[in-house]
């Protein structure tokens, strides 16, 4: 979902790090920030995870810092600003894939895990060796936002261990429940939204996405109490002047704005 950073933007959070996190040798942040992005990591997620485990190991070390506690989740209570979280899963799905990562060829795990409460996509950096049907309690794994939905991450950092429970998923956790929003009420967080809205201009560009071109497409939608900047990660053939109703939109914020996106789950 995320462009490449440039080598500018990686050094500018790397002189942020050194700043928040004096304690730990600027070195150490490099490498470990460019383990991350290797990993295909977004910049943001890779500076505000390493802002929690790097305070953590120079602890661990013989320091001071403190890290942020990780949150103990159900599948559905996890959203797109929740940070580090522990959770309890049934491997819905596996599958392993090549990406590419700044240039390289890198082995990736992906599909879902679900609970009582929901279904969830995942990514694990590392051969976990499980299988579907599974129940796993995941600890210290990392959030990210991914094809307007939460995303659970399991890094280096995370334990991942199988539990003997047993977790029925119902049939209808893959629907997501929208609340219906006015443009002008949209706050940066927000997920699951239902808007409806005239479409005010739309623009496409490309950008890459873990290694591979993408299209989007980005302009502003408005309704009687406001108006608001877009993007789509689909081509959902609509035209400027159209007035849309889009069902499990999220709002991330976006040069400290919120912006409404949506993709293939919308």
């Amino acid at each position: 979902m995320f462009p490449l950073p440039s080598d500018e933007d990686i050094a500018s959070t790397i002189e942020e790090l050194a700043r928040k996190l004096d304690d730990v040798d600027e070195d150490e942040i490099r490498e470990e920030l460019q383990r991350y992005l290797d990993h295909g990591v977004p910049l943001h997620q890779a500076k505000r995870d390493l802002e929690q485990t790097l305070p953590q190991q120079s602890s661990e070390a013989g320091g001071s810092t403190e890290p942020s506690p990780t949150e103990d989740k159900q599948i559905g209570e996890i959203g797109i600003d929740d940070e580090n979280v522990n959770v309890r899963a049934k491997v819905l799905s596996v599958t392993e894939r090549e990406v590419t990562a700044r240039g390289e060829e890198k082995t990736i795990w992906s599909g879902e895990l679900g609970d009582e409460t929901g279904v969830v996509d995942y990514t694990s950096w590392r051969n976990l060796d499980i299988e579907p049907g599974q129940v796993l309690e995941i600890e210290d794994a990392y959030v990210t936002e991914w094809r307007d939905a939460p995303q659970i991450n399991v890094g280096d950092h995370a334990q991942v261990t199988e539990i003997a429970d047993d977790i029925e998923v119902p049939a209808d956790a893959r629907t997501p429940s929208t609340s219906d929003a006015d443009v002008g009420d949209l706050e940066a967080g927000m997920s699951a939204v239902s808007v409806t809205g005239r479409v005010l201009s739309k623009d496409s560009r490309e950008v890459t996405v873990r290694g591979d071109p993408q299209t989007l497409w980005e302009g502003e939608i408005a309704d009687e109490s406001g108006r608001i900047p877009y993007t789509a990660w689909e081509d959902f053939d609509f035209a400027e002047g159209d007035i849309l109703t889009i069902d499990n939109a999220y709002v991330r914020s976006f040069r400290g704005l919120p912006q409404l996106n949506f993709g293939d789950n919308a």
